[in-house]
């Protein structure tokens, strides 16, 4: 179940399975890095994750957010 959440949290354009899995889990940092643009490649719904919170970190390679 949390494999395919992972695959859902990073992939989905629906806003509120995203937050459903925010909560289920209870995230507070995403990390997009190169492991999860290797893995997920242009299936990373990166822009709608930034938007779960605020560009906490970010450099060249890795990307973290603070979940609001």
């Amino acid at each position: 179940e949390r494999k395919n959440d992972i695959q859902t949290f990073y992939t989905t354009s629906d806003r509120s399975e995203v937050r459903k899995i925010l909560n289920k889990y209870d995230i507070s940092y995403i990390i997009i890095g190169t492991e999860e643009r290797n893995r997920f490649g242009g299936e990373l719904n990166e822009h709608l994750l930034c938007e779960m919170g605020d560009v906490f970190f970010q450099n060249d390679t890795v990307t973290i957010i603070k979940v609001n």
